[in-house]
């Protein structure tokens, strides 16, 4: 969703990770791709919600998110590697 300029809206959680941080000040100098929230309930999910619909309305800040959110790497090239590895050195350990 990211490449064609989708702005996430995820919960923070230890699984995949998510390229994406929360648009705070000094991310939207253009480091923000998203608004993740944690814990997980439906407070931090409604305010969340309200972050981005305010990130909304700034248009330049909008856009500059989804440029960089477009920028991102998120092919699984980096992932696929690191299992690799992992998986070689597991094989290596008998």
């Amino acid at each position: 969703a990211l490449r064609y300029g989708c702005i996430p809206v995820v919960a923070r959680t230890a699984g995949l990770p998510i390229p994406s941080s929360t648009p705070t000040r000094p991310h939207f100098a253009g480091v923000a791709t998203g608004i993740q929230f944690a814990p997980v309930n439906a407070f931090t999910m409604r305010h969340a919600i309200r972050r981005a619909a305010g990130a909304h309305a700034d248009r330049k800040v909008w856009t500059r998110m989804q440029k960089q959110g477009m920028k991102a790497d998120v092919s699984w090239d980096r992932s696929a590697a690191r299992y690799a590895e992992l998986y070689h050195q597991l094989v290596k350990r008998g």
